[in-house]
């Protein structure tokens, strides 16, 4: 898969900053030769809203997590350029159909696994909960960051009449942003 976004800014060194962001889908990030840094952003997909007799209830955000902050990142050494990071970005949560009173459904986790020199990665940024007829749907929450929040991530659809139905949630989203 072609990442959807691609920053990149000169350090003056021998290895241009690059950051490469995937709102869809599941695969492989290959490590960059020359990056010695890597912080990694993940969110999971929001919850769907659900339709009630008079209006359902939203879908609860995604969770949101980092890996590598401002303070600490994850050193990447030239053993692991070329290596594998594997991903999969967290769909959105379907909404109550129009016509059927009922709760939507919950977003998609989104996880980043990986084994480098420095030691293994394994985040997993849970999505958000499908509201109820009678209950907004639950925060996702994270694990596997050195930042994991509940919550934050993709959020959740508006509820809906039966006639119209639940929104869908909104979907997750994974950088990797290499220096």
């Amino acid at each position: 898969m072609i990442p959807v976004g691609f920053i990149s800014a000169s350090a003056g060194g021998s290895f241009t900053p690059v950051t490469h962001t995937y709102n869809s889908g599941s695969g492989t990030e290959n490590i960059p030769t020359g990056a010695s840094l890597l912080v990694i952003t993940s969110s999971a997909g929001g919850g769907g809203g659900s339709a009630g007799s008079g209006s359902g209830h939203p879908g609860g955000p995604g969770a949101s997590q980092t890996k590598g902050n401002g303070t600490t990142t994850i050193a990447i050494s030239s053993g692991d350029w070329g290596g594998s990071l594997f991903y999969n970005v967290g769909g959105i949560g379907p909404g109550a159909p129009s016509g059927i009173l009922g709760p939507g459904s919950a977003g998609g986790d989104s996880t980043v696994s990986a084994s480098l020199s420095s030691g293994s990665i394994v985040m997993t940024a849970h999505g958000g909960g499908g509201g109820t007829t009678t209950t907004t749907g639950s925060s996702g929450t994270s694990t596997g960051g050195d930042v994991n929040n509940t919550g934050g991530g993709g959020s959740g659809g508006a509820g809906g009449i039966v006639g119209v139905g639940g929104q869908d949630g909104n979907p997750g989203q994974i950088s990797f942003a290499y220096t």
